[in-house]
C-alpha cells in the first residue's frame, strides 16, 4: 500500500471517528472538521474546487502542520476530497443585505 494510499485511509478513519462522536482535548470537534470556500458557482466543477479548497484547510486544521498547504500528497488528495465529505450546503454571500438598486434616487431633490 502506498504512503498516499495510507494516509487517505488515516485520514477517512479521522473524519469517520469524528462523526461517530469523538472530539480532540483543546478544540471544538465541529471547528476541526468544517471549512468554508467561496466557488463563483454550484456546477460540479466548482464544487469540486472548493471540496477541494476545504480538505486541505481541514487536514491543515487536524494535523497543526502547515506545511500540508501546497503538499503534492495533499494535492493528491484533493482530487478525491468529495469521497472524504458528509455534507455540504451552499449559501448566498449577498442574503440579508438589502438590494441597493435605487441607487442615490431618494437623495435627489423634488
Amino acid at each position: 500500500m502506498s504512503r498516499i494510499e495510507m494516509f487517505g485511509r488515516f485520514v477517512g478513519a479521522l473524519v469517520i471517528a469524528f462523526f461517530y462522536g469523538c472530539s480532540l482535548a483543546g478544540a471544538s470537534g465541529s471547528d476541526l472538521y468544517r471549512s468554508q470556500a467561496v466557488v463563483s458557482g454550484q456546477g460540479e466543477a466548482n464544487r469540486a474546487i472548493g471540496l477541494a479548497q476545504c480538505l486541505e484547510d481541514v487536514l491543515v486544521k487536524v494535523s497543526g502542520d502547515p506545511r500540508l498547504i501546497g503538499d503534492p500528497k495533499v494535492v493528491g488528495l484533493t482530487r478525491q476530497a468529495a469521497g472524504f465529505v458528509a455534507n455540504f450546503q451552499y449559501r448566498d454571500r449577498m442574503s440579508g443585505i438589502p438590494i441597493h438598486d435605487e441607487q442615490g434616487s431618494y437623495d435627489r431633490p423634488p
